[in-house]
């Protein structure tokens, strides 16, 4: 018995040196703690990811900065960190994490927002203890030269800055691999009605990427997304599933304007929708065979709601994958629910 207890505990240390998780279902690809970039003070154009940062102190995160050398100071800053592309990274969901930020940020990839909590000045509150999690667009994401992560941020008295927690970039554990990846640019239009719209009526957004960031900040209501695909004749006879991300709130989902899915009734929506869970689920719908135009453009259209905070479709797999790797996937996700407890033990 005591060398089973020795043998556990030595498996329990082996894992906790060496494990890559973080928190539930989500595997670190890219280690940020250590050495960042950082300068006190306010100008937009230290986002942009030419910008040329090498006067700049090297402050350690996570850590606060009256820890590395700025006591007493209050007031905004930034970091900056470069990173190259990693194969791990291909047809991936990722997510940018950054722990705990003292009080307010907004966070930049290659000059373009993908991110902020709080409010800065002059509508000031603070998010100090809201752990950051932002979804990274592939898109957004250069193979062949050095990525920039670039931080703003706004500390309004005691600590400031990167304080605490987990640093770097997660995927999920399971994934949903589609086999024609749909994230990136997509037309947009805010309208409640799916009329015969012309193209000079749409304007280009990124997907998966909250609106907010994109030029609609605070808007709540009904817009429309629509994508043009072409689906390869070798994929005729399989089953076919769209991943249609996470959308806050509600939406209605059309294939060659024939509606394949929902989630939310967008037909009746409730007075105050803050207690939705709609907004945090990955939308996946079958697309009928006979709905599909192969070797020709299919377009797909997606009527969302929002009514509370952010909107859109903000983060999770976009693309159209087979039924087939699809429930494969699914039941491994089921076999892997077993606590840690339980697989040690089994």
């Amino acid at each position: 018995m005591k060398n089973r207890i020795t043998h556990i505990l030595l498996i329990l240390i082996f894992l906790l040196t060496l494990t890559e998780s973080y928190g539930s279902g989500k595997k670190r690809l890219l280690n940020l703690k250590g050495q960042w970039k950082f300068s006190i003070g306010d100008d937009k154009t230290r986002a942009e990811p030419n910008f040329d940062d090498s006067a700049w102190d090297n402050i350690f995160v996570p850590s606060s900065w009256e820890d590395e050398g700025y006591p007493g100071y209050d007031g905004y800053a930034w970091y900056r960190k470069s990173f190259e592309y990693d194969e791990d990274f291909e047809n991936r969901d990722l997510t940018l994490i950054l722990g705990f930020i003292d009080d307010v940020d907004e966070v930049y990839l290659n000059g373009i927002k993908i991110g902020t909590t709080g409010s800065f000045p002059p509508i000031y509150f603070t998010s100090y203890n809201s752990e950051r999690m932002y979804h990274i667009p592939q898109y957004l994401l250069k193979k062949d030269s050095e990525n920039v992560i670039a931080v703003r941020v706004y500390d309004d008295r005691l600590q400031g800055g990167m304080l605490r927690g987990n640093f770097g970039i997660y995927t999920g554990v399971t994934e949903l691999l589609p086999v024609i990846n749909l994230c990136g640019r997509w037309l947009f239009k805010i309208a409640e009605n799916n009329d015969d719209w012309g193209e000079t009526d749409w304007e280009e957004i990124t997907v998966p990427l909250r609106w907010d960031y994109q030029g609609y900040k605070h808007f709540n209501g009904f817009a429309w997304y629509k994508k043009d695909v072409i689906i390869p004749k070798e994929l005729a006879g399989k089953q076919l599933i769209l991943l249609a991300g996470k959308i806050d709130d509600y939406d209605q989902t059309f294939f060659n304007d024939k509606e394949i899915g929902s989630t939310g009734n967008i037909h009746n929506i409730p007075d105050d929708i803050r207690h939705s869970s709609q907004w945090d689920k990955q939308r996946v719908y079958y697309i009928p065979s006979d709905l599909i135009k192969y070797d020709k453009v299919n377009t797909i259209k997606i009527k969302v709601y929002d009514g509370y905070l952010h909107g859109g479709i903000y983060a999770g797999q976009v693309g159209i994958i087979t039924l087939e790797k699809y429930k494969r996937l699914k039941k491994n996700t089921q076999r892997r629910k077993k606590s840690f407890w339980e697989r040690l033990f089994n």
